[in-house]
């Protein structure tokens, strides 16, 4: 990905973060921005056996292979 749409991207993010969640959701659950690697993390450790049917795709499919070799790490 270049640097420009990237930079693009996470102003995006940047903007939808402080637009709709600065103050959490409700302003009563509050919201913190983690990296790819963390929201995995989270994710199968603290969701995944709670609702594996709401949401079910094969995570390593939808990974090019820069992000496969660095989820190896």
């Amino acid at each position: 990905m270049d640097l420009i749409l990237k930079r693009e991207i996470e102003l995006e993010n940047e903007f939808i973060f402080n637009e709709f969640f600065k103050n959490g959701i409700l302003e009563k659950y509050l919201i913190e921005r983690v990296d790819v690697k963390e929201y995995w993390e989270i994710y199968y450790s603290d969701f995944f056996d709670h609702y594996p049917d709401e949401l079910f795709f094969i995570r390593e499919d939808l990974l090019n292979e820069e992000q496969k070799r660095s989820d190896l790490n």
